[in-house]
């Protein structure tokens, strides 16, 4: 690569970073908004009087999270508003499974809403061995304690490998042709290695995660 070719490069950095930071806010306002729309939808049917039908959709409003997302909060308290209505033990049920239940899907290295996990498995276990012997909610509590979350740290690796994947396509994209627009190995071979070792070590820590 020539000087000029690399300070070429070098000025369009910053539009690289400005275009990946619109593109995520742009992602993260997607996401508020049907958060936001569920959140509408939810109430609107709770005001009804349809409780099982709200719960549903209130735990699709848990599933459109995004770091501090305003609708998902709410969402997340109804359904814990419900969980402890000990007056309704069917919606009970259903909403605290609905929320565990979005909890798990909603959570990648991090896992938001956790904490409340442990009051959710306890209603869960109590609601679903009512009228039976105490050993059956200390035998249903222990199996929803059960925690099947990938290893943190091959799910670090499976992200940061996918990240540095499509950076070796763009790159691949961006550097891999001459000037006529012709394919040129010696441009892209390094883009090439790249795009095959970080292939690998994302399927491994898919793999092992």
């Amino acid at each position: 690569m020539s000087v000029r070719e690399g300070e070429r490069t070098g000025r369009r950095w910053p539009l690289y970073v400005a275009v990946g930071l619109v593109a995520f806010g742009a992602l993260w306002v997607k996401v508020r908004i049907e958060a936001g729309r569920s959140l509408a939808e939810a109430q609107a049917i709770e005001a009804e009087g349809d409780a099982v039908l709200s719960i549903a959709i209130y735990k699709d409003a848990v599933s459109w999270y995004s770091p501090g997302s305003g609708p998902v909060g709410e969402a997340v308290a109804r359904l814990m508003a419900y969980s402890r209505d000990d007056a309704a033990p069917e919606q009970a049920l259903a909403a605290a499974r609905a929320l565990r239940g979005a909890i798990f899907a909603i959570r990648s290295t991090w896992s938001p809403y956790s904490e409340l996990l442990p009051e959710l498995n306890d209603r869960i276990a109590r609601l679903m061995t009512r009228g039976m012997a105490p050993e059956h909610e200390v035998r249903h509590r222990a199996l929803l304690e059960r925690d099947h979350a990938p290893a943190l740290g091959w799910s670090l690796l499976a992200v940061i490998a996918f990240v540095m994947w499509v950076g070796c396509l763009f790159g691949l994209a961006t550097r891999g042709f001459d000037d006529d627009g012709a394919f040129s190995l010696t441009r892209s071979r390094y883009w090439i290695v790249g795009f095959a070792l970080t292939a690998m070590l994302w399927m491994v820590g898919l793999a092992l995660a």
